[in-house]
């Protein structure tokens, strides 16, 4: 969705309820697709524009944290394998008959 709108496309939230009710409304098929889907909420920005809201993009800041966040739980991650990777040579060089 931030590279969406980073490239200058105009994003909307739009609620599965009302979505649904917008299908219902305009008669479309109940049936699941996603091209159905996407030509459906293209039509709900179209027609209905003015009750949705558009999602404004993350600040630099709110980018920033995202960032350091993701590098946190990427290094817990690694840090996580590397110790159940020691912990198993243990037990192997340990074992009966090593």
């Amino acid at each position: 969705m931030q590279a969406l709108i980073t490239a200058g496309y105009l994003v909307y939230a739009v609620n599965p309820r009302q979505a649904a009710r917008f299908k219902e409304r305009y008669g479309t098929s109940g049936a699941k697709s996603d091209r159905g889907d996407a030509h459906a909420l293209a039509d709900m920005v179209r027609i209905d524009r003015d009750q949705l809201r558009p999602i404004a993009g993350d600040s630099g800041q709110a980018q920033a944290v995202h960032v350091v966040a993701r590098a946190q739980v990427t290094d817990r991650a690694e840090r996580a394998d590397t110790s159940a990777g020691r912990a198993g040579e243990r037990a192997y060089s340990h074992a009966p008959g090593r």
